[in-house]
């Protein structure tokens, strides 16, 4: 049976007492990273490509949050967040946790900086902060 994820929450290490978190959150997508491609294809290959995995390159977490210009400039802006974030370029621990209604399904750890922002001002719809974090090593999950 598919989940609904109502409920999640994404947050960002913030120095001192647990997580900050990003309200408005209404989609996530993590790369887990990609393998190298080692080629080891020699003389005695019979005329095929012989490839082995190498190293696994961290990926990239994409997210949107509903935008809210009301809050700019407040304690809980996500965009004054967001944007402080990507101009320090800092590495901070994030925490997705995953949930369907009250029950936890799973929790992600991983630390990353903020890479890339956009708006989006579409004429027939809500205002969209766009987040791209790179992930800098291991996600751990639990």
């Amino acid at each position: 049976m598919p989940l609904l994820p109502q409920g999640s929450t994404l947050g960002v290490d913030d120095g001192s007492t647990g997580y900050d978190l990003i309200g408005g959150v209404d989609n996530l997508n993590i790369d887990l990273g990609q393998s190298d491609e080692i080629d080891t294809t020699d003389w005695d290959s019979d005329g095929i490509e012989e490839i082995i995995g190498g190293i696994v390159r961290g990926g990239n977490a994409t997210f949107s949050t509903n935008a809210d210009p009301e809050a700019a400039g407040t304690p809980t802006s996500n965009y004054d967040k967001l944007v402080t974030l990507h101009a320090s370029q800092d590495v901070k621990e994030w925490q997705l946790i995953i949930k369907s209604g009250s029950t936890t399904v799973a929790t992600a750890t991983f630390d990353a900086f903020v890479k890339g922002l956009t708006q989006s001002v579409p004429a027939t719809d809500k205002l969209v902060t766009n987040v791209t974090l790179r992930i800098t090593g291991a996600i751990t999950w639990s």
